[in-house]
């Protein structure tokens, strides 16, 4: 005959914590590749490619004071043409929409990490 593996409720609430804590982390990335809308109105996706993108991009403008313009995608394909400022303005956004969304996910899992039931754990929300 088999063991009954019974959980004590500390291991429950920590393995609603693990959840809650992946769920947030899978929120938060959402919020970065797909929520970023900057102040010019347009939306951008923040992948890790789009991110690099955008880096190689400011890399240009640093390295070339001559490049007045830039065309980039918003998240609904449509190309658009930024000037220098413009799309540095967005490029600053963007990092900040990102940190943001980091931190937030940070107290978030620091919510979670002092939850002393589940239902607190369930309460929980991005």
């Amino acid at each position: 005959m088999g063991t009954v593996n019974i959980k004590t409720k500390s291991e429950q609430l920590e393995e609603a914590k693990e959840r809650k804590i992946k769920e947030l982390s899978r929120k938060c990335q959402e919020v970065i590749i797909y929520d970023f809308v900057a102040s010019n109105g347009n939306g951008y996706r923040l992948t890790v490619e789009d991110q690099l993108n955008m880096q190689g991009q400011k890399n240009d403008l640093d390295d070339d004071t001559d490049i007045t313009s830039v065309d980039w995608m918003t998240i609904d394909d449509v190309d658009t043409t930024h000037t220098r400022d413009e799309w540095l303005a967005v490029y600053k956004e963007a990092f900040q929409h990102k940190n943001d969304s980091i931190w937030h996910n940070k107290a978030k899992r620091d919510d979670v990490n002092a939850c002393t039931t589940i239902d607190e754990v369930d309460a929980v929300t991005w």
